[in-house]
């Protein structure tokens, strides 16, 4: 079936697309509700805001995710239906037709990049850094993670694509199993979600929260989180 999917999709490239290059493209990691995918988001929107003045467009997973707490600025496009196995087609128009628009287009890969939780979802992330390049898109994977339990498909897409997208490991242990993948355009990074700057102020459940810790150290103890 992969094989079936990844052809229906390249099938509505033509040599003739015509690209605006008007934006950058961030596919979220997942729906709303865990708060490192959210802070990996939110360092990835602000960054690329500091670096151009080009609007952001947020892949989203749901047709009723709203990730514009982050920035009102943004632009989302739901692709609900993509990641799953009989829901795709449409929503490969509307990935398609938002990437012939893209400048850039940023995968955050987190965990899910070596299909050993879900070979399903890791593949078609794969497919859609395919899209990109075939678009003259510039992809791009951040800070992620890869295990030494892969899944051989995705290994092997992987290195097919490899030379070709920008991919940022998370860890040394991924560094040195993606460099045995594929070594071209790799570099060793933090966590995306350690460029998040810390806020100027703090609600109230954070201040209490803030004011107990530095009680605790003053006693000497560790905190552990």
């Amino acid at each position: 079936i992969y094989a079936a999917v990844r052809r229906f999709v390249l099938r509505k490239l033509t040599a003739h697309d015509k690209r605006e290059q008007s934006s950058h493209v961030v596919l979220a990691p997942s729906s709303r509700g865990n708060l490192g995918d959210e802070a990996m988001l939110t360092s990835t929107i602000t960054t690329l805001r500091a670096m151009s003045s080009l609007p952001v467009t947020v892949l989203c997973h749901r047709t009723d995710d709203d990730w514009s707490h982050i920035d009102p600025s943004i632009t989302q496009v739901s692709i609900e239906g993509f990641f799953s196995p009989a829901l795709w087609a449409h929503a490969s128009d509307q990935l398609v037709s938002t990437l012939k628009r893209a400048r850039t287009f940023s995968v955050l890969g987190a965990d899910i990049m070596d299909g050993a939780y879900s070979s399903s979802r890791t593949f078609r992330r794969l497919l859609m850094l395919e899209v990109a390049l075939k678009l003259g898109v510039d992809a791009t994977i951040l800070g992620f993670s890869y295990s030494d339990k892969a899944n051989p498909d995705s290994m092997a897409y992987l290195r097919r694509l490899g030379p070709n997208v920008t991919k940022y490991a998370r860890d040394p242990l991924s560094f040195e199993r993606l460099r045995r993948i594929c070594s071209d355009r790799l570099e060793l990074v933090a966590d995306t979600a350690f460029l998040l700057r810390p806020s100027d102020s703090l609600s109230e459940q954070m201040a209490v929260l803030t004011g107990k810790i530095a009680e605790l150290r003053t006693q000497g103890k560790k905190i552990i989180a």
